[in-house]
């Protein structure tokens, strides 16, 4: 199996300390299974327990709100491969990228950053922990959506959102816990942006795309890569991504649709890490009415 690895990294928007175990190691064990969801109205924060991996591959259906005539053209896994990968999506009001956010959160010691995200179900955003919690382990104040934003103008933007998700022993500095969930109070992704679908298997190899909004810009770009290796928790990718697409979508697309894998975390020299959407985090989702 996988060696334990530790590396300088910077996750995306912030720098810090990137540390990967597999799964099992006694450094990571305290804690693993617990979750905590924030009601904005209340303010309550409620931990739960959430349920072990479970062995098995779930796939949940994407949803395409136009059908095929609002479908963007050329997503395929050919079209953006070369030696700089990271191309502008100039049309990014067409769907698979109104599923995709710049997110804007304030905290509530002041301080703000941008990072991205994507809308996997009918009123559920994926991003990174680190987006929703700062360095300074502020949570937040106010979140911002902007979906499909290109320049000034934006698909749909909201910021109404019920609660968020975080890991519940969340520290910062660890792509196995660096996932964040932010649940919207009414349908978006059936009825406005259409939403991407979820795969939690993963191949060797795997052809794969991660989006986002680099350096919190009003630009979406996109990356073909693959994944070199994986755990449970983690995704190792060679998609480039930068600081502000932190908490956008690795994806693939099966027969015109997008289907996630994981968001975007923290990278390491030339190496990219993605907090992978398990089976044991979906079905604690789902068990939950979130998804």
């Amino acid at each position: 199996m996988r060696n334990l690895l530790k590396k300088l990294a910077i996750v995306m928007g912030i720098t810090c300390i990137c540390f990967m175990f597999e799964k099992g190691d006694a450094a990571l064990a305290a804690d693993r299974n617990a979750i905590h969801v924030v009601d904005k109205k209340s303010g309550t924060n409620t931990e739960y327990d959430m349920p072990d991996d479970s062995k098995g591959d779930i796939v949940l259906p994407a949803n395409n709100v136009w059908g095929e005539k609002k479908q963007a053209d050329g997503i395929a896994l050919t079209n953006i491969i070369g030696t700089d990968d990271r191309v502008l999506i100039s049309n990014a009001n067409t769907f698979p990228y109104t599923t995709i956010a710049r997110i804007t959160v304030v905290y509530q010691d002041g301080t703000a950053q941008r990072g991205s995200g994507a809308i996997i179900g009918p009123r559920l955003v994926a991003t990174a922990g680190h987006v929703l919690i700062n360095e300074s382990l502020s949570h937040p104040k106010s979140i911002k959506m902007e979906f499909g934003l290109y320049g000034t103008s934006s698909y749909y933007k909201t910021s109404n959102y019920s609660a968020y998700i975080y890991y519940g022993d969340y520290k910062g500095y660890n792509t196995e816990t660096d996932y964040g969930f932010i649940v919207l109070p009414e349908d978006v992704g059936t009825n406005v942006t259409g939403c991407m679908g979820i795969r939690t298997a993963c191949d060797p190899n795997q052809a794969i795309f991660a989006a986002g909004y680099p350096g919190g810009n009003p630009y979406l770009y996109n990356c073909a890569g693959n994944v070199i290796d994986f755990t449970d928790d983690v995704l190792v990718i060679n998609a480039d991504f930068t600081a502000g697409e932190s908490g956008g979508p690795v994806f693939v697309m099966y027969e015109g649709m997008p289907y996630l894998m994981g968001t975007i975390s923290g990278s390491a020299g030339t190496t990219n890490y993605a907090r992978r959407l398990n089976t044991g985090l979906l079905n604690w989702l789902q068990d939950n009415g979130y998804r």
